[in-house]
């Protein structure tokens, strides 16, 4: 039986009960321990706005909010309509800032990818065809 066999004068079974119970410790401490080592970000949600992102949709919940009570009767409609196109043209600066910096990333990536090319094209002209140089 396995309660029979001796090594080092243990018990077979109390060696059987120190692996499981060990490997389980071990297993629960890399639980643990892992994600408080591991850099970066850790998984959840996360709502990640930059700052310009941030005031767009602060911008249109403003106007939505300036809809909402003036259909309640909170606003006349001289405020409403002051307060909506003051929100309106700052929306539209701030759409127009976006649109400025997407197209700058855009010539930039496009400079970038005409480079590589050029460079590429340069390289395939002054390579040998066939063991003879062009």
């Amino acid at each position: 039986m396995v309660d029979d066999l001796f090594i080092g004068g243990i018990k077979m079974d109390e060696i059987l009960f120190i692996i499981v119970f060990g490997s389980i410790l071990l297993f629960a401490l890399m639980l643990i321990g892992l994600p408080l080592i591991k850099e970066g970000r850790s998984p959840g949600i996360y709502i990640n706005r930059d700052e310009q992102s941030n005031s767009e949709y602060t911008i249109l919940a403003t106007i939505n909010e300036i809809e909402f009570d003036y259909q309640m009767g909170k606003l006349s409609k001289d405020d409403y309509l002051y307060l909506k196109n003051q929100y309106k043209s700052m929306a539209v600066k701030l759409l127009q800032e976006k649109d400025k910096q997407e197209s700058s990333k855009a010539d930039d990536l496009i400079k970038a990818i005409e480079k590589e090319i050029d460079s590429e094209l340069e390289i395939a002209d002054n390579s040998p065809v066939d063991g003879v140089g062009r």
